[in-house]
């Protein structure tokens, strides 16, 4: 609930301006104590603004903590605490599946970190050779690719293992 500042009217959260005065200067109103404050948070009992009511299974209360501030029900944890006696896995599927991106984005990084690498320092490396050459010098096609190659792999698994701290990190 919003309370205009200038003439008091009571508006949903939703209504961007007072049908009253057409302000859209407004102050909360705690669902829970029912203070009245500025900003996302109450200053006596710390509920947001936008807070859900939930209803205690047990005793009946209405709050908007975690746990009931009555009984101290809380609801996760009991659904936890009976996934785990019942055998079943809880986990957060999300983070499951954000691994298995975190794989695709590896080997999209490691075929990318393949072509980036590898074939500039060959291209080079070819290009080298090939006026080396034409200057009628003996070619060292085979060293000056080698090392070209060797700094290529190295870049290459450098570019892989980022991509791969990167992603875990997500």
């Amino acid at each position: 609930m919003k309370i205009c500042e200038f003439c008091g009217c009571r508006v949903d959260e939703k209504t961007p301006a007072c049908p009253n005065c057409s302000s859209t200067s407004f102050q909360h109103e705690c669902p829970n104590c029912h203070n009245v404050f500025e900003g996302s948070f109450c200053n006596d009992c710390g509920i947001r603004y936008d807070a859900i009511a939930k209803t205690c299974p047990n005793c009946g209360k209405v709050y908007y903590t975690k746990a009931c501030p009555n009984c101290g029900h809380d609801q996760v944890r009991e659904n936890i605490q009976a996934s785990v006696q019942s055998g079943q896995s809880y986990s957060n599927t999300d983070s499951q599946a954000g691994r298995g991106n975190n794989i695709t984005i590896a080997l999209v990084l490691a075929i990318l970190g393949l072509l980036t690498c590898m074939t500039p320092f060959s291209i080079i490396a070819m290009i080298l050779a090939s006026k080396e050459e034409q200057a009628g010098r003996k070619s060292n096609l085979t060293k000056t690719t080698k090392v070209l190659s060797i700094m290529g792999i190295i870049l290459f698994f450098f570019v892989l293992i980022i991509g791969t701290a990167n992603g875990s990190r997500s």
